[in-house]
């Protein structure tokens, strides 16, 4: 099979999931950085921290799409157009760490990792750590230049960088390289950002440097332009993201 025909594979799933009603009210907090009110006795945090809670039990409970009913949907992937070039800077740190750019193993996931209540702790855990440890840097404080992809220095980064630490994280526990992707693509300001896509049978999730929250990639404020192939995690693929118009891509 192509590689991009790999990659559709992964974006033919079935009917909109149950939970599509409860991520929008988490992605418009998190977009506006701002709490959400309820009440007088309920802080914004606590809201969030229940409308998460929801979200994880319709995650754990939605029935994992089988190859027919991939044909009719794309709602939980992202649409894959393609081959793309890498980001710059990304090349570098394949050169620098070729065992986090190595393709072993690809394939044995087609269709993504079933979550459950212990991967999904892990993918909130290593969120919410690494968000935490991590100060938000740019590359040309911290290097001298404006773009140098690498793992957190001295507890400090920029997106890229929150994102191939937690990579790193998740494939220590056992996650599959194919399921963890570098994902790029601009946000509301017209600016670069990078996020880490985890791939489920039950959809695309993003690990966010600016959110607490993991979400559906479809309910995160950005246009995604390209992420790394699941096939060869040293190339790159295009990524159909039309919910937003008049906004550049950075995958060049």
């Amino acid at each position: 099979m192509s590689e991009a025909g790999f990659e559709q594979q992964r974006c033919l799933v079935s009917a909109i999931p149950r939970f599509l009603l409860v991520v929008p009210i988490l992605a418009f907090s998190v977009s506006l950085g701002q709490p959400l009110l309820l009440g007088s006795d309920i802080s914004g945090l606590h809201f969030l921290q229940v409308q998460a809670s929801a979200l994880a039990e319709e995650l754990l409970s939605t029935p994992s799409a089988d190859a027919s009913e991939r044909e009719t949907d794309t709602q939980r992937f992202m649409p894959i157009e393609g081959a793309a070039p890498s980001p710059k800077g990304f090349d570098a740190f394949c050169e620098d760490n070729p065992a986090q750019c190595e393709s072993a193993g690809a394939g044995e996931f087609p269709t993504g990792m079933r979550l459950d209540v212990r991967r999904w702790a892990q993918l909130q855990k290593v969120n919410r750590e690494v968000n935490a440890a991590i100060n938000r840097v740019p590359d040309q404080v911290l290097y001298g230049i404006a773009e140098q992809w690498a793992f957190p220095k001295q507890g400090a980064g920029d997106c890229e960088d929150f994102a191939l630490e937690k990579r790193r994280l998740l494939l220590a526990l056992g996650w599959p390289m194919e399921t963890l992707l570098v994902t790029v693509g601009v946000d509301r300001e017209k600016r670069g950002h990078a996020v880490l896509t985890v791939v489920t049978e039950q959809g695309d999730l993003v690990l966010d440097s600016k959110s607490p929250a993991i979400l559906p990639w479809y309910a995160t404020p950005y246009r995604y332009t390209c992420r790394q192939s699941a096939v060869s995690p040293r190339n790159w693929v295009h990524i159909g993201d039309n919910r937003t118009t008049s906004l550049p891509t950075i995958c060049k």
